[in-house]
């Protein structure tokens, strides 16, 4: 059921665009929360939806995010990583700064976090050097406890890079998602349908399992993805599609997975699991212009041609 609607494209009032919504939460009170990725700044609305406050912005004063990656309402609290600052800002629900914490490595630093049990999960993924000028990829998702102090890596990768040679962007890596119980973690596959499941302290407890064959790429998508790479000096090509290439709970405690399949489908599909269990492959009734990007509380979707969202009850 729809509830909602928000125009992000500050054609009346250009204070109110949002040029990138990368991140989404909602208080108790119903109050949503919306990073603009591109600008650094948050804007809050009633649970009427209607615009409430814009706060934040770039800079490096009390309140101000170099680049921040997330927020996250804990309570009366909102948090926000600043990812190139190598610190988290703590706000209140009207963007008042409380105070903020700093780190000193950034393997230990939260970057883009989500809730997971009464603490946090966190993905970085970037470039290192060595001392001989090496290269390498990176990517940890990493559990902070409720204090936001590092406990532990679930998941690192490394590799070395190298440059001009053709690469498939989605072959490594992982995606992930928590809520009050678990965190749930897949492991990029072309030939695997696998999600590890991780308790409350980050220990991995189950599989999910699913049956799955590699699926082949159109070969259009392959020339589309060649010639728009080349235009920024890359050479990516991706021959077979990820197994899984998203991952969402729901405030229900189910399993949401954005997963490939042979047939072709259009719309948003899903494979539901509760408890482990597979329930069902699920299409989601949403207006034909719109696109899921949050599952949680509510579901947020949204046009990126007209920039607008749309917000919907389940």
């Amino acid at each position: 059921k729809e509830v909602g609607f928000i125009d992000i494209g500050g054609e009346e009032n250009p204070e109110n665009l949002i040029s990138f919504p990368k991140s989404f939460d909602f208080d108790d009170a119903g109050n949503l929360y919306i990073l603009d990725y591109e600008k650094r700044k948050i804007h809050k609305f009633n649970n009427k939806f209607e615009r409430v406050s814009i706060f934040g912005g770039k800079g490096q004063g009390p309140g101000e995010f170099v680049e921040a990656s997330s927020v996250i309402v804990k309570g009366d609290t909102l948090i926000v990583p600043d990812s190139r600052s190598w610190k988290i800002n703590k706000l209140d629900l009207d963007g008042k700064f409380i105070s903020d914490k700093k780190y000193t490595d950034y393997q230990k630093t939260p970057f883009d976090i989500i809730k997971y049990g009464t603490g946090y999960v966190s993905k970085f993924f970037g470039m290192s050097s060595d001392e001989t000028g090496q290269r390498f990829s990176l990517e940890f998702v990493s559990y902070f406890d409720s204090n936001l102090n590092y406990v532990k890596d679930v998941y690192n990768f490394k590799e070395l890079y190298v440059e001009n040679q053709v690469e498939d962007p989605s072959a490594d890596g992982s995606v992930h998602t928590a809520n009050d119980k678990n965190l749930y973690l897949s492991i990029n596959s072309k030939t695997d349908y696998k999600i590890d499941v991780y308790d409350l302290n980050g220990v991995k407890k189950r599989i999910i399992r699913k049956n799955f064959a590699r699926i082949k790429n159109s070969e259009k998508a392959i020339k589309e993805q060649e010639v728009y790479s080349a235009k920024y000096g890359l050479k990516f090509r991706t021959e077979f599609l990820n197994s899984i290439y998203r991952l969402h709970t729901d405030k229900y405690g189910r399993l949401w997975v954005s997963s490939s399949n042979k047939e072709e489908e259009k719309g948003s599909y899903y494979d539901i699991f509760l408890d482990d269990i597979y329930l069902k492959r699920m299409y989601l009734d949403i207006d034909k212009e719109y696109g899921p990007i949050y599952i949680g509380e509510k579901i947020i979707c949204m046009n990126w041609k007209d920039n607008s969202l749309k917000i919907y009850e389940y």
